[in-house]
This record gives structure tokens, C-alpha cells and sequence, in this order.
């Protein structure tokens, strides 16, 4: 693992180290954010858009930092300056050298929709039997992956870890820095859509996790996806491949709500829906090709909480709200939307906001989701955003302008008992419904 001495650090990275203290020589941990630094920390200053991390250099040495890793125009004078070309570029090796010196196995998740809860799921089931590691939240980009691995070490025997893209080949770049010997792909659709031309360059995106793959190691994909025929293409890895439908090697017999029957076993789903049930299916693969007996599986399951705005539940002057504004792309709109319409309550309604990133696709798929939730029998659904009214012809929704205008509304309408459900892209701040 990582050798936590401050000048093999600076070897590493290929850094010059400036005003060297042998006295303060070994640190504990790795660090990008100030507000979360622990003392004994060497602390990675990273630049973005609208902020660089080098103006927090002093507070991170005020707060205990041993050291730091600047870009080489730094100025300061603190002790143990590693300076680099590029400091993102620097977390990105040591996160390297510490996968590469790690003898778990790693178990990588990608897809368009279901990643991260089919990652917490996995994590959940592992943990059970094995000491197993994750990526927190949604930290499944080129800054995110990183830091998940320099958190690893020898007592992780599993890694369950994500990874997202916004562009051609990150999921490459990100597979490369992973190397995992077990890869799941959940479903694919039209998410970050914006930079692609085509569902099929956003599926062979995906397929980047399993190309790698050799013939020793093994992908989990859904037989019954539109895209297995594709994705088996893709890969020189074992197949284990799983079915609703009772097609592949782990079948799994969903009841339509919230139940879910794997070789006899009973299975409750932690959200009801078939969406869910195909996410707690692969995670139950795993589970079983891991040698994890059914009731450790199913403990798993059942430790399981959705994360943050998805699908939180909350309710206010006796009428449930269902939060699920995480973010939002075609294919987890429909599946919650569907998983919604299976709740049994006296009235539903449905608000939902716009999609971002989807480019060329925004209008037509903004449609298509307006038929699509039109067509269950909703007492009220609700669009945020400025449409152009005639899309609403013949339909029983009704388009809001904003969120407070939309609020009025619902406190008008609203009964107890009622259940409202609301989703859009993270940036509509949707969960401000919960706050008039």
C-alpha cells in the first residue's frame, strides 16, 4: 500500500520536494478538501472552473497538514511542499500505485441508470461475509476514483466501486485506474446524453468496463436487455447472466410490486418496481458468485437505505412525499415513475422537472415522458419548466412556470393521505417542494 513517508511520497509522484522536515516525515492520510482534513494529513490542493485549491494551503497546515502537493508555480513556505506539473494528475498516480499494490478483488459498476444502487446493494451483501470498500456517494469520476482507492488498504478484501462519464472514454480511463476482475452493467439509456450521437456510442461507452475483461475474469449482465447480444460482443470475460424472465443462469421471479423469488428464495425489494428488482438481482448474483449463502444476502438487502433524494420518503400534514430529485435521465424517470404507480394509496400525483444533458434528445424525450406518464392513471401529474403549452393537448397534466407556483397548487389540491412523487435533474433543486 501507500508508503506513508513524505519523501517516498514525493518520489512517486515524480515531485521536487521543497523545505523538507525529516521531523515530521510520516503522515496518515490523504486529503483534497480542508473542511474534512484530519491532522497528519498531506493535503492535494485541486483546480477547478470557479476555484483552486492552492488559497486553503495555509488552513490545511494550520489544521495539522504534514504536507502538501502544489503545482510548481506555488509560492508558499510551508514545510514539506511536494511541487508537481499537476496536482490532479499527482492524486491520480498514488491512487494507481495503491490499486496496483492491493490484493482484493475489485467489482466494477457502470451503466446509465441503477449504478450507485446497485454499488450500495453489492457493498451491503459483501460486507455481510467479507471486509469490503466503496466509493462514497456517487465519487465515480476522474477525482472521485481516485480517492476511493487511496482509501483502500490491506484489510479490504472487496472493492465495490462505481463509475460515471460525462464523455467519450472516460469509462476507459476510469476501467484502466480500476482494473476490476468482476464488472456489472446496469442499464443502459439516454444519460449524458449531450456528448454522444447515439444510444449505441453511449452503450459501447459502457462496454469499455468489460473490454478489458480476460477470460479469467467475469461480467454480470442482464439476458434480457436489448444490448446483451452487444455487450457479450464486447468482452472475452465468463458471462454470468441474469434474467426476470427466467433466461439466464440466476433467475429471479418478480411478484410486480416489491418481491422478488431467486431459487426459491424470498427477497424483499428495498423500493418496489421491476427497475428495483433488476438492480437487487444482479447485486444477488454477486452475492452468489461470491459463495455468500441466501440469508447473508438477503441481511444485506435488508441493511440496505437508498441514499439522499432518492426515493426518501417524508410526510407533511399527513400527505406523503417521495423525494427522488436526485437526478434524473429517460430511462430512471420511467422506472420510478412505474415503481410509483404500483403504490397503493387513495390519491398519486406525479411532479416532474426537467432532464439536463441530454442535447439533440432534450425535446424528444421531454415528449416521450409526457406520454408516458399520462398514460398511467395518475389523479395528477405536474411539469416545472417553460414548455410550450400544446405539448399538454389532450393530456391531463399541467405545466407550472416554477416550483412556488406549482406549490400553491398542491396546497390547494392536496388531501390527507395523498402521495406526491417529485424527480428532475439534481440542479432543479426539486427538493425545495419540501420546504414551502
Amino acid at each position: 500500500m501507500i508508503n506513508n513517508q513524505i519523501l517516498e511520497l514525493a518520489n512517486l509522484c515524480n515531485g521536487e520536494l521543497i523545505n523538507y522536515n525529516q521531523e515530521k516525515e510520516n503522515f496518515d492520510s490523504i486529503c483534497i478538501d480542508t473542511r474534512k482534513m484530519n491532522r497528519n494529513s498531506v493535503f492535494i490542493p485541486l483546480i477547478g472552473k470557479n476555484f483552486d485549491g492552492h488559497d486553503f494551503v495555509d488552513e490545511a497546515f494550520s489544521k495539522g497538514a504534514l504536507a502538501a502537493i502544489v503545482k510548481k508555480d506555488f509560492k508558499g513556505k510551508n514545510k514539506n511542499l511536494i511541487k508537481v506539473k499537476d496536482t490532479l494528475e499527482a492524486l491520480q498516480i498514488i491512487a494507481f500505485s495503491n490499486r496496483c499494490n492491493w490484493n482484493g478483488v475489485c467489482v466494477g459498476i457502470t451503466g446509465s441508470a441503477g449504478k450507485t444502487t446497485v454499488k450500495e446493494l453489492c457493498h451491503h451483501i459483501v460486507s455481510t461475509t467479507y471486509s469490503s470498500h466503496k466509493n462514497f456517494g456517487n465519487f465515480n469520476n476522474h477525482i472521485g476514483l481516485p480517492i476511493t482507492l487511496i482509501d483502500l488498504n490491506e484489510s479490504h478484501k472487496y472493492l465495490i466501486a462505481e463509475i460515471g462519464m460525462n464523455q467519450p472514454g472516460e469509462i476507459k480511463f476510469l476501467s484502466n485506474f480500476l482494473q476490476p476482475e468482476i464488472s456489472i452493467i446496469t442499464e443502459i439509456g439516454l444519460a449524458h446524453a449531450e456528448n454522444f450521437n447515439s444510444l449505441e456510442d453511449i452503450a459501447y461507452e459502457k462496454s469499455a468496463i468489460i473490454r478489458h475483461l480476460t477470460t479469467n475474469n467475469t461480467s454480470i449482465l442482464d439476458i434480457d436487455s436489448s444490448w446483451y447480444s452487444f455487450l457479450k460482443k464486447q468482452t472475452q470475460s465468463k458471462i454470468l447472466s441474469v434474467s426476470l424472465n427466467n433466461n439466464g443462469s440466476i433467475n429471479g421471479l418478480y411478484n410486480g410490486y416489491d418481491k422478488l423469488k431467486v431459487e426459491g428464495y424470498n427477497y424483499q425489494l428495498p423500493i418496489p418496481g421491476r427497475f428495483m428488482a433488476k438492480n437487487v438481482l444482479k447485486s444477488i448474483a454477486l452475492g452468489k458468485f461470491l459463495g455468500i449463502d441466501n440469508d447473508k444476502i438477503n441481511e444485506g438487502i435488508s441493511s440496505y437505505k437508498p441514499l439522499k433524494y432518492r426515493w426518501e420518503k417524508k410526510v407533511i400534514n399527513k400527505v406523503t412525499w417521495i423525494n427522488d430529485a436526485y437526478n434524473a435521465n429517460p430511462l430512471s424517470m420511467n422506472s420510478s415513475i412505474e415503481a410509483f404507480s404500483k403504490i397503493k394509496s387513495k390519491r398519486k400525483c406525479v411532479v416532474i422537472g426537467t432532464m439536463h444533458e441530454l442535447g439533440k434528445f432534450t425535446q424528444s424525450e421531454h415528449i416521450k415522458l409526457f406520454k408516458y406518464v399520462d398514460s398511467f392513471d395518475f389523479d395528477m401529474w405536474i411539469v416545472i419548466g417553460n414548455w410550450d403549452i400544446d405539448i399538454f393537448d389532450f393530456k391531463k397534466g399541467k405545466c407550472f412556470k416554477n416550483i412556488e407556483t406549482a406549490s400553491e397548487f398542491l396546497n390547494d389540491w392536496t388531501n390527507p393521505d395523498d402521495y406526491i412523487f417529485i424527480k428532475a435533474s439534481r440542479s432543479e433543486k426539486f427538493e425545495e417542494f419540501l420546504n414551502n
